[in-house]
């Protein structure tokens, strides 16, 4: 199972330099689109994408989520902070990145 960031380049750049491939998308429209196909991937198992473009569809990734099918982590940007979640701390911690 892979891991996959949908996102804008900082993103992705940021999750490359850690090995996981990406996909820069300009807008939430296209980062729809490339999760719907992500989906359908059985070898993704985990999909990261910005809040700036998950908050777009937020009730179509919480439902993901609730299904089960697959993890889908919304990280935070300028835009929309971190929230004090355990979740995001956990994956920074996983990462070795220390903010």
């Amino acid at each position: 199972m892979q891991a996959k960031v949908i996102g804008d380049l900082s993103l992705v750049m940021f999750f490359g330099s850690v090995g996981f491939p990406g996909v820069v998308v300009e807008n939430s429209e296209k980062a729809r689109e490339l999760l719907l196909t992500e989906l359908k991937n059985p070898n993704t198992g985990v999909i990261i994408l910005p809040r700036k473009f998950a908050g777009e569809f937020s009730d179509e990734v919480a439902s993901i989520n609730l299904r089960g099918e697959k993890i889908i982590f919304t990280f935070p940007d300028p835009e929309n902070p971190a929230e004090d979640s355990g979740v995001a701390k956990q994956i920074m911690r996983f990462l070795g990145v220390n903010l």
